[in-house]
């Protein structure tokens, strides 16, 4: 019995210690990050694409994030929004119609990553131009580029950022 009681509370305190880093910020990415609750991700890749993701927890729980992605046509993809907390990450899920959906799902790690993940029946593809997607992307902890400002303040500060990381 004893033995089954350390478990638990071992277990316990684990998740507890989890959704603790989680909700300091972007887990434990740099430590500006974790005051500020906040954090800014960018990952300029081949054929210039460009990836942003830009995260600011609320004091209700709930996470305001951007996610903006260039492709290589320089076609862009782009969600802003409040994503609420659901077993351990967040969800973001808006319908403009039938055929709109989007279902994007948030996860942050303790290294200090993060992943965005559209779902594959509500995947957001009407926010973007001509062959674009979000899919599945994940913003290493070294994409990090500091605490949120102003790029959240509104969708439209969110977007004018996100083409200069």
């Amino acid at each position: 019995m004893i033995t089954a009681l350390r478990n638990k509370l071992f277990t316990t305190s684990r998740i507890a210690a989890c959704v603790a880093v989680l909700a300091l910020g972007l887990a434990s990415a740099p430590a500006s990050a974790a005051q500020h609750r906040s954090a800014v991700y960018c990952i300029r890749g081949p054929e210039n694409t460009l990836s942003v993701f830009a995260a600011r927890l609320q004091r209700d729980g709930r996470l305001r994030f951007g996610i903006s992605l260039w492709n290589e046509r320089q076609h862009n993809i782009g969600v802003y929004g409040l994503a609420s907390r659901q077993d351990g990450r967040w969800v973001y899920s808006d319908s403009l119609g039938a055929d709109d959906q989007c279902k994007l799902t948030i996860a942050l790690t303790p290294g200090g990553a993060a992943r965005v993940t559209a779902d594959h029946k509500a995947n957001c593809d009407k926010r973007g131009g001509v062959g674009t997607s979000i899919g599945s992307v994940q913003f290493p902890s070294s994409a990090y580029q500091g605490p949120v400002t102003f790029e959240l303040d509104d969708s439209e500060a969110f977007f004018s950022k996100a083409g200069r990381c």
